[in-house]
């Protein structure tokens, strides 16, 4: 399991909004559900699985070079 902080819960949430994206959509091209990504934001998780810290960097890294 990786410790998130929330400082990664804000990262997360404003390279979504920036991308103008909603939370389902988000989570639809991440791979992961809207529950999860949800969680993530709000700052309701304090550990995720490395497959989903892995997928939610990734895309984190993908979409920052598309801006």
């Amino acid at each position: 399991m990786f410790e998130i902080d929330e400082i990664f819960s804000l990262r997360v949430r404003e390279r979504r909004a920036l991308n103008r994206l909603s939370v389902a959509a988000a989570a639809k091209e991440i791979g992961i559900s809207r529950r999860t990504l949800a969680l993530v934001e709000m700052g309701k998780l304090n550990a995720i699985s490395r497959k989903v810290y892995e997928k939610i960097t990734k895309w984190m890294i993908l979409k920052k070079e598309v801006m």
